[in-house]
Protein backbone atom coordinates (compact mmCIF):
# COMPACT_ATOMS: atom_id res chain seq x y z
CA UNK A 1 0.00 0.00 0.00
CA UNK A 2 0.93 3.20 -0.61
CA UNK A 3 2.54 5.22 2.07
CA UNK A 4 0.76 8.61 3.32
CA UNK A 5 1.95 8.67 6.75
CA UNK A 6 4.45 10.49 7.78
CA UNK A 7 6.75 9.47 10.77
CA UNK A 8 10.68 9.46 12.37
CA UNK A 9 12.70 7.14 11.08
CA UNK A 10 14.84 6.48 14.23
CA UNK A 11 17.03 3.61 11.63
CA UNK A 12 17.39 6.59 9.55
CA UNK A 13 17.71 9.46 11.60
CA UNK A 14 14.89 10.90 9.26
CA UNK A 15 11.52 12.22 8.56
CA UNK A 16 10.00 9.91 6.03
CA UNK A 17 6.39 10.46 4.04
CA UNK A 18 5.56 9.91 0.64
CA UNK A 19 7.48 11.65 -2.02
CA UNK A 20 5.18 14.15 -4.53
CA UNK A 21 5.69 11.69 -6.95
CA UNK A 22 4.61 8.19 -5.39
CA UNK A 23 1.21 8.88 -6.09
CA UNK A 24 2.00 8.10 -10.03
CA UNK A 25 5.03 5.69 -9.62
CA UNK A 26 4.00 3.26 -7.34
CA UNK A 27 1.29 2.52 -10.31
CA UNK A 28 3.71 2.20 -13.11
CA UNK A 29 5.65 -0.27 -10.23
CA UNK A 30 2.67 -2.41 -9.53
CA UNK A 31 1.38 -2.46 -13.14
CA UNK A 32 5.05 -3.61 -14.03
CA UNK A 33 5.00 -6.34 -11.04
CA UNK A 34 1.72 -7.78 -12.19
CA UNK A 35 3.08 -8.06 -16.02
CA UNK A 36 6.25 -10.04 -14.92
CA UNK A 37 4.33 -12.40 -12.52
CA UNK A 38 1.70 -13.11 -15.52
CA UNK A 39 4.34 -13.73 -18.28
CA UNK A 40 7.31 -14.98 -16.49
CA UNK A 41 9.23 -15.86 -19.19
CA UNK A 42 9.91 -12.66 -20.26
CA UNK A 43 12.93 -10.77 -18.66
CA UNK A 44 12.63 -11.41 -14.78
CA UNK A 45 10.87 -13.64 -12.61
CA UNK A 46 9.38 -11.11 -9.69
CA UNK A 47 9.27 -12.78 -6.14
CA UNK A 48 5.64 -13.36 -4.97
CA UNK A 49 6.77 -10.94 -1.86
CA UNK A 50 7.78 -8.50 -4.00
CA UNK A 51 6.72 -4.70 -2.56
CA UNK A 52 7.43 -1.33 -3.64
CA UNK A 53 7.13 2.17 -1.65
CA UNK A 54 8.23 5.51 -2.33
CA UNK A 55 9.57 7.57 0.42
CA UNK A 56 10.70 11.08 0.61
CA UNK A 57 13.39 11.47 3.76
CA UNK A 58 13.77 14.96 5.43
CA UNK A 59 16.05 16.14 7.93
CA UNK A 60 13.23 18.23 9.94
CA UNK A 61 9.36 17.66 10.56
CA UNK A 62 9.08 20.85 8.53
CA UNK A 63 10.77 20.09 5.23
CA UNK A 64 8.75 16.50 5.38
CA UNK A 65 5.70 18.09 5.77
CA UNK A 66 5.75 19.71 2.28
CA UNK A 67 6.55 16.63 -0.18
CA UNK A 68 3.57 14.84 2.18
CA UNK A 69 1.24 17.27 1.72
CA UNK A 70 1.53 17.34 -2.28
CA UNK A 71 1.34 13.56 -2.21
CA UNK A 72 -1.67 13.27 -0.28
CA UNK A 73 -3.63 16.36 -2.32
CA UNK A 74 -2.92 15.08 -5.78
CA UNK A 75 -6.26 13.35 -6.24
CA UNK A 76 -8.63 15.95 -4.67
CA UNK A 77 -7.00 18.58 -6.36
CA UNK A 78 -7.19 16.25 -9.71
CA UNK A 79 -10.66 16.02 -9.13
CA UNK A 80 -11.57 19.49 -8.50
CA UNK A 81 -9.42 20.68 -11.30
CA UNK A 82 -12.04 18.42 -13.64
CA UNK A 83 -14.61 20.65 -12.92
CA UNK A 84 -14.75 23.35 -16.16
CA UNK A 85 -15.59 26.41 -13.34
CA UNK A 86 -12.95 25.50 -11.07
CA UNK A 87 -10.32 24.88 -13.79
CA UNK A 88 -10.97 28.34 -15.79
CA UNK A 89 -10.68 30.19 -12.17
CA UNK A 90 -7.58 28.42 -12.04
CA UNK A 91 -6.44 29.24 -15.35
CA UNK A 92 -7.07 33.09 -14.65
CA UNK A 93 -5.40 32.99 -11.84
CA UNK A 94 -2.57 31.52 -12.21
CA UNK A 95 -0.21 33.00 -14.98
CA UNK A 96 0.51 30.51 -17.69
CA UNK A 97 4.26 30.40 -19.22
CA UNK A 98 4.84 32.10 -22.50
CA UNK A 99 6.62 29.41 -23.76
CA UNK A 100 7.14 25.54 -22.76
CA UNK A 101 11.39 25.98 -22.63
CA UNK A 102 11.10 25.08 -18.50
CA UNK A 103 13.15 26.32 -16.13
CA UNK A 104 15.85 29.17 -16.86
CA UNK A 105 19.53 28.11 -17.12
CA UNK A 106 20.46 29.10 -14.04
CA UNK A 107 17.72 27.32 -12.27
CA UNK A 108 18.66 23.71 -14.24
CA UNK A 109 22.33 24.69 -13.64
CA UNK A 110 21.75 24.10 -10.15
CA UNK A 111 18.91 21.49 -10.30
CA UNK A 112 19.96 18.07 -8.45
CA UNK A 113 18.57 15.40 -7.35
CA UNK A 114 19.25 11.75 -5.43
CA UNK A 115 17.92 8.30 -5.22
CA UNK A 116 18.36 5.68 -2.45
CA UNK A 117 17.08 2.37 -3.08
CA UNK A 118 16.98 -0.01 -0.67
CA UNK A 119 16.05 -3.64 -1.36
CA UNK A 120 15.96 -6.66 0.97
CA UNK A 121 16.85 -10.17 -0.68
CA UNK A 122 15.14 -13.71 0.24
CA UNK A 123 18.18 -14.17 2.19
CA UNK A 124 17.14 -10.78 4.43
CA UNK A 125 20.38 -9.61 2.98
CA UNK A 126 20.06 -5.66 2.10
CA UNK A 127 21.14 -3.79 -0.86
CA UNK A 128 22.02 -0.51 -0.97
CA UNK A 129 21.95 1.96 -4.36
CA UNK A 130 22.26 5.11 -4.95
CA UNK A 131 21.64 7.21 -7.67
CA UNK A 132 22.50 11.03 -7.76
CA UNK A 133 22.74 13.94 -11.17
CA UNK A 134 22.28 17.10 -12.48
CA UNK A 135 19.28 18.53 -13.53
CA UNK A 136 16.48 16.15 -13.96
CA UNK A 137 14.92 17.77 -17.17
CA UNK A 138 18.28 16.89 -18.54
CA UNK A 139 17.81 13.13 -17.16
CA UNK A 140 14.49 12.77 -18.63
CA UNK A 141 15.17 13.85 -21.92
CA UNK A 142 17.98 11.72 -22.24
CA UNK A 143 15.82 8.59 -20.41
CA UNK A 144 13.34 9.01 -23.27
CA UNK A 145 15.54 9.46 -26.14
CA UNK A 146 17.10 6.13 -24.94
CA UNK A 147 14.13 4.28 -25.32
CA UNK A 148 13.11 5.73 -28.65
CA UNK A 149 16.71 4.32 -29.55
CA UNK A 150 16.29 1.16 -28.06
CA UNK A 151 12.44 0.64 -29.61
CA UNK A 152 13.80 1.97 -33.25
CA UNK A 153 17.03 -0.21 -33.07
CA UNK A 154 15.12 -3.45 -32.12
CA UNK A 155 11.58 -3.07 -32.69
CA UNK A 156 10.76 -6.17 -35.20
CA UNK A 157 11.89 -8.18 -32.02
CA UNK A 158 10.04 -6.16 -28.98
CA UNK A 159 7.02 -6.77 -31.15
CA UNK A 160 7.82 -9.90 -31.66
CA UNK A 161 7.98 -11.10 -27.39
CA UNK A 162 5.12 -8.83 -26.80
CA UNK A 163 3.05 -10.47 -29.30
CA UNK A 164 0.87 -7.45 -30.98
CA UNK A 165 0.67 -4.89 -27.85
CA UNK A 166 -0.89 -4.23 -25.10
CA UNK A 167 -0.62 -1.99 -22.39
CA UNK A 168 2.78 -2.74 -21.15
CA UNK A 169 5.84 -0.40 -18.87
CA UNK A 170 8.55 0.40 -20.65
CA UNK A 171 10.72 -1.46 -18.13
CA UNK A 172 8.32 -4.65 -19.01
CA UNK A 173 8.09 -4.08 -22.93
CA UNK A 174 11.97 -3.29 -23.08
CA UNK A 175 13.54 -4.95 -20.38
CA UNK A 176 17.40 -5.53 -20.35
CA UNK A 177 17.76 -4.46 -24.30
CA UNK A 178 17.16 -1.10 -22.51
CA UNK A 179 19.18 -1.69 -19.27
CA UNK A 180 21.88 -2.72 -21.03
CA UNK A 181 22.25 1.08 -22.99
Amino acid sequence: ADAFALKYDNDRGKWTGPSATAVVDTRIVRRTASLARLHPERHFKLNPKFEYRELHESDSFLSAVVPTTLAMLQSPVKWALSMPLINRVTEMLMPQPKDESGPDELTRRENWFRFRIEAKTEQNEQILFDLAGGDFYDVSAETAALAAICILDEKEAILKELQGGGIFTPAFALGERYLGR
